[in-house]
């Protein structure tokens, strides 16, 4: 009798020891998580969508685009039309990128939703100098000393 208490107590540790390694496990994956950088794009991919509908950014600039997976979301990868980026978990790419609309679309067979796993990146015209407002063309003509 003595063997089969002794024997619940110890599976009632094993599982309490799993449940608390899990937790700590998953919390400890979102405090590692590192902040994105100012010239970084990440693409965030989880259950058959990505994390924006439109992902918009400046041209000229080179810009570092990462993919991660959320976990739990599922196994996903993501490419970009036009361009020779094609990205899986954890990985990412440096591109210069010409103004125009880019599709991007999940690129692992992730399931029933994978075809609907679009996205699209709106890339701008350069702003220039934002501290620099120009002048309508009739007063930047040259005033007669006086």
């Amino acid at each position: 009798m003595q063997k089969y208490v002794m024997l619940s107590l110890f599976l009632v540790a094993v599982v309490f020891a799993v449940v608390f390694s899990l937790t700590a496990i998953d919390g400890g994956e979102e405090a590692a998580e590192e902040e994105v950088k100012e010239n970084e794009l990440r693409i965030v991919a989880e259950n058959f969508k990505f994390d924006q509908a439109e992902y918009t950014i400046e041209a000229g600039k080179t810009m570092i685009i990462s993919m991660k997976n959320k976990p739990g979301g599922g196994i996903h990868g993501v490419e970009i039309e036009g361009t020779d980026i094609n990205l899986q978990d954890g990985q990412s790419a440096e591109y210069t990128f010409e103004p125009g609309t880019y599709n991007i679309h999940c690129s692992v067979m992730c399931g029933t939703g994978h075809a609907e796993m679009v996205s699209k990146l709106i890339v701008t015209e350069p702003s220039g100098d934002a501290g620099q407002e120009e002048q309508p063309a009739d007063q930047a003509e040259e005033q007669p000393a006086a």
